[in-house]
């Protein structure tokens, strides 16, 4: 497994028809492809939204994937920011199992929020004050 410091947008583009090109963002690769990209779009300074897009292939990798995930979320792209929000899928409680394990907390519910109509749970995960 490889941790790619930035994203290959060609693996982007087979998974979504926008492709972020703002703010710090890493690509896992496993064998030599991409599995899995992340990564957090400024909205301004200090305040930003978190996104991930996983290949099918991310449920056959090894365990390990999740917890290097969290670790280089939680240590390196998270450091500019005080505020990060994030949103998944109300129909898929595996997404918002991830998100509290990353330290976020459900906000609000945002409803007929995906293309599809489908429901959505906005999550904030915000630094405590030091």
């Amino acid at each position: 497994m490889r941790i790619v410091d930035s994203y290959q947008a060609e693996f982007l583009a087979q998974h979504t028809d926008q492709v972020v090109t703002q703010g710090p963002a890493y690509t896992y690769e496993v064998d030599g492809q991409p599995v899995l990209a992340g990564g957090i779009c400024p909205y301004w300074p200090g305040v930003g939204l978190a996104w991930m897009i996983a290949a099918e292939r991310v449920r056959q990798t090894p365990l390990r994937l999740g917890l290097i995930a969290r670790k280089v979320f939680l240590t390196k792209l998270l450091s500019d920011f005080w505020r990060v929000e994030a949103l998944a899928r109300l129909d898929r409680p595996e997404s918002g199992r991830f998100l509290l394990s990353l330290g976020f907390r459900p906000e609000c519910l945002a409803a007929q929020y995906g293309p599809d109509r489908g429901h959505y749970v906005r999550y904030v995960w915000l630094r405590r004050h030091e």
